[in-house]
């Protein structure tokens, strides 16, 4: 597996990415950049690419000081894998905005699911899917990890489960052996 890292200089803003342009096996780290200057990167699938882009967000500067929140947009029919968001300043990214566009599909991976950072907030636009997989790992839901919007027609997956519940408030999603997924 290839891994191709992307540094933002501190001038950029706004960085659009080609789906297509990092297929196969490719792993797609993005550094945000020093004092948060990225704040939105678009991802889109115009050539129609069957292959899921596996995508790590990365926060390396001790200095990050966004300007506003991130958003990450998928777009175009984009095939998504978030592997993580991590760093010194990871607590930085909180309050993140993913948007899920019509005909695009966005995965939390196990590793995402485990270590994600709170307050996200993620729309998934009609004809669109989240994918939440926690397969092999164990996920503390005492305290809600996301904000998750779905828009009429969009699809929201959760791996390995087979039944939900909606109870005080909470809607959680079971196993075939009841376990909490």
């Amino acid at each position: 597996m290839a891994t191709v890292d992307v540094n933002i200089d501190s001038a950029t803003r706004d960085l659009e990415i080609d789906q297509a342009d990092y297929g196969g096996d490719t792993t797609l780290s993005v550094n945000v950049g020093l004092l948060g200057s990225l704040t939105r990167l678009n991802i889109a699938n115009p050539t129609g690419t069957s292959d899921e882009l596996e995508l790590k967000l990365v926060n390396d500067s001790i200095m990050n000081y966004q300007p506003s929140p991130y958003v990450l947009e998928l777009q175009s029919g984009a095939n998504v894998a978030l592997s993580s968001m991590s760093g010194p300043d990871s607590v930085d990214m909180q309050g993140m905005i993913v948007q899920v566009s019509e005909n695009s599909t966005l995965r939390f991976t196990p590793e995402m699911a485990s270590t994600a950072p709170s307050n996200l907030d993620i729309r998934v636009y009609t004809n669109s899917k989240f994918i939440y997989d926690t397969t092999g790992v164990t996920i503390d839901h005492s305290d809600p990890a996301f904000l998750l919007h779905l828009q009429p027609g969009a699809e929201f997956q959760v791996m390995g489960a087979s039944t939900y519940e909606y109870a005080d408030g909470k809607l959680s999603f079971k196993d075939a052996q009841g376990q909490t997924v």
